[in-house]
């Protein structure tokens, strides 16, 4: 059988521009990374995450059961023995039907752990990645990229990076009016929005600081982070500077594979859904004195999702 693959360091390029890449290219296959003899994975679909995994406890479906109190810690032992004696059973299947969670629960906890393993590669300081086309986890979660690359960003990548990664992707940013509807899918909320609204006319890191004391400045990093990995701003550089222009994330090459008896692929979704006919509901909006970028608000339902990050021009 033919596959696409591609392979690197996660020093490639900014952690987030490789994510990025995979999701415009609306990769389905299974992006796996290697770090001081860990494993991490990322399961996608038409570029869209569906699931991951991670070594570490704190990754453990459990222990996000328990730290979102929904199972207790006197019910947390016998969960991970039952778990770790069906491996071949869906986790959070096998945590519902012994913990008597509903649906609706499970449904938010699946969100949530595939938010957070995605997430975790961000704090991979060396190794490497390979992306196959094969997919050998089910699906489960439905997740845009863009908010795994924002929290990933805020969350679990290093200061060092963070700050090298600005550095080489300009010193002034201004998000793209046709950028606007995809702010959604970030899944900001209220507390990044004043940050947002400066990136609406155009700012700079210091101005930023200056106009935003009371801001988290490590949160408005990561969105101007997320934002320019997604090449949803365009990027200017102070004079004598160079900007460095990414590719667009991994190059995925056909090769021929036989696959192991042994193995497992899992299909998916057989044609995109439907791009057309939703209404964004991140927007611009008029104001008296500046422009704003109106959130969607928690207490009403959101439009639903494209499944495919917008195209990234190049600036």
């Amino acid at each position: 059988m033919v596959v696409l693959r591609s392979s690197g360091a996660v020093t490639d390029r900014p952690w987030g521009v490789t994510l990025a890449g995979l999701g415009v290219q609306q990769f389905t296959g299974l992006l796996t990374l290697n770090a001081d003899g860990k494993e991490f994975s990322i399961s996608f679909d038409l570029g869209r995450i569906v699931g991951a995994t991670s070594p570490l406890a704190s990754d453990a479906a459990v222990r996000l059961a328990l730290t979102n109190h929904l199972v207790t810690s006197t019910q947390a032992p016998e969960l991970n023995r039952q778990i770790l004696e069906n491996k071949d059973r869906d986790e959070l299947e096998l945590l519902a039907e012994i913990a008597g969670l509903l649906p609706e629960h499970i449904a938010k906890l699946r969100h949530r752990l595939v938010v957070q393993r995605a997430a975790r590669t961000f704090s991979i300081e060396k190794g490497t990645y390979a992306a196959d086309e094969r997919i050998a986890m089910p699906p489960g979660a439905d997740i845009d990229v863009r908010e795994v690359i924002y929290l990933g960003a805020r969350m679990n990548l290093s200061q060092q990076r963070l700050a090298d990664a600005l550095r080489t992707f300009g010193a002034g940013f201004k998000i793209k009016p046709d950028a606007l509807p995809a702010i959604e899918q970030f899944v900001f909320t209220d507390a990044e929005r004043p940050v947002l609204q400066s990136l609406v006319t155009g700012t700079s890191l210091p101005e930023l600081e200056a106009a935003h004391r009371d801001v988290d400045q490590r949160m408005a990093h990561a969105i101007v982070y997320a934002l320019v990995a997604c090449r949803l701003c365009d990027t200017w550089s102070t004079p004598g500077a160079d900007l460095v222009v990414y590719d667009d994330g991994p190059d995925l090459t056909a090769s021929s594979s036989t696959p192991e008896a042994s193995s497992t692929y899992i299909a998916t979704r057989t044609t995109p859904s439907p791009a057309v006919g939703r209404a964004p509901t991140g927007r611009l909006v008029e104001g008296d004195a500046t422009d704003a970028v109106e959130l969607p608000s928690p207490d009403v339902p959101s439009a639903p999702r494209d499944p495919r990050p917008p195209p990234r021009p190049r600036t």
